[in-house]
């Protein structure tokens, strides 16, 4: 489904009415990226997929029943994805999170946005973590040429995102379960813990390092994934997804307080 989302006179986030984009892909399809340019990429963990709707299809020009186009896939492009989970785009690399990586297919894989370009640039893994970080990655988000990533350890990891030398370092531990992570497009990097809430950390890293100081941001109950919401009258708008609540309501539940947040932040 997709929403227009808008700020109200009283600047309050709220969302517009929910449009069909596709009803034709699988059901474990569950993540979603968006690149500058509003095309749409997803992934199928159990089919080992990742695929896209380009963004002159997503309302109007395409069958609803029509499912997405398959862009990458285990079957056709080898061991570098597996069980892909997590998405990010960059306008020329998507990035995928290997729930089941290990040292062939890496933990993050990446490949070009346009199939064509992969003739010369095939997909490849971007980090390659050992031993029992292996298989653990879920989610991946961009941050100035770092790309950052959740798992089942408890812990928010980065590499370079943009050198493909695959190594990677641990940056924040002590999560109860990190899920989705975002950049807010300037300086900051939010992380959702489904037990404790949102937290916030410093994202200009030219060399990656642990980080100590944590800002937890909002308190909410099982937070999933997140976006930052940029609209006419805010800079940084968090927004939050909860799993078991409608778009809408999620919206409408929490816009007061992170356009609040938001205020403060700027």
């Amino acid at each position: 489904y997709a929403y227009n989302l808008g700020l109200s006179h009283m600047g309050e986030l709220y969302a517009g009415t929910q449009q069909m984009v596709s009803e034709g892909n699988a059901k474990n399809v569950q993540w979603l990226a968006v690149d500058g340019l509003g095309n749409l990429f997803l992934s199928d963990a159990d089919a080992g997929e990742v695929r896209t709707i380009p963004r002159d299809q997503l309302l109007g020009g395409r069958n609803r029943s029509q499912p997405a186009d398959v862009l990458y896939s285990a079957q056709q492009d080898g061991p570098s994805i597996k069980n892909p989970a997590g998405l990010a785009v960059d306008n020329f690399f998507v990035y995928w999170a290997n729930q089941a990586g290990d040292t062939t297919s890496g933990t993050l894989g990446r490949a070009p946005e346009r199939r064509a370009a992969a003739q010369e640039i095939p997909p490849e893994p971007v980090a390659v973590a050992s031993g029992p970080y292996e298989a653990m990655a879920t989610n991946v988000c961009l941050a100035r040429g770092n790309a950052f990533f959740t798992g089942t350890t408890g812990a928010l990891y980065a590499t370079p995102s943009i050198q493909n030398d695959s190594k990677v370092t641990e940056v924040v531990q002590g999560f109860t379960k990190p899920l989705g992570c975002t950049y807010d497009g300037e300086s900051t990097l939010y992380v959702a813990d489904e037990e404790r809430g949102v937290f916030a950390l410093a994202a200009n890293m030219r060399n990656l390092r642990p980080v100590r100081l944590l800002n937890k941001v909002v308190s909410v109950q099982k937070p999933d994934q997140l976006v930052v919401f940029k609209g006419a009258s805010t800079a940084r708008c968090p927004t939050i997804s909860l799993p078991s609540l409608a778009m809408r309501s999620v919206s409408s539940a929490a816009a007061a307080s992170l356009v609040a947040l938001s205020a403060m932040l700027s």
